[in-house]
């Protein structure tokens, strides 16, 4: 006999919308310390997947008005707000970031 396990996940912002089911099935019969282990990978898979990005960033490239050159921004959690007052949402990283948006981003390494 097989036992399904669903866990729904979702995420909502400004910018993104998204609903993920994990599903982990299990054959029964197995210790319960197996099915846990189990779900905890399972889990543990998803939300690696959902890792975002977390850094500070200069702005070297302005061209829509959202960001200033020379200006530090904080990245927290894949979101990046503008000079607008616009969360930029879903970053996962400083390529990504500079693939989303057409300003462009240095990490910042601190104080000159």
């Amino acid at each position: 006999m097989k036992v399904t396990l669903k866990v729904n996940v979702g995420f909502d912002s400004e910018f993104l919308l998204m609903s993920k089911e994990l599903e982990a099935s299990f054959i029964t019969g197995k210790c319960i310390a197996e099915v846990l282990k189990g779900l905890e990978n399972t889990m543990n898979e998803y939300i690696k997947s959902m890792e975002q990005y977390n850094h500070k960033v200069v702005c070297v490239k302005e061209r829509d008005g959202a960001f200033a050159l020379g200006k530090v921004y904080k990245v927290t959690n894949g979101t990046i707000t503008g000079d607008n007052g616009i969360d930029y949402c879903g970053i996962k990283s400083l390529e990504d970031l500079n693939d989303k948006l057409i300003a462009q981003f240095i990490e910042f390494k601190g104080e000159a």
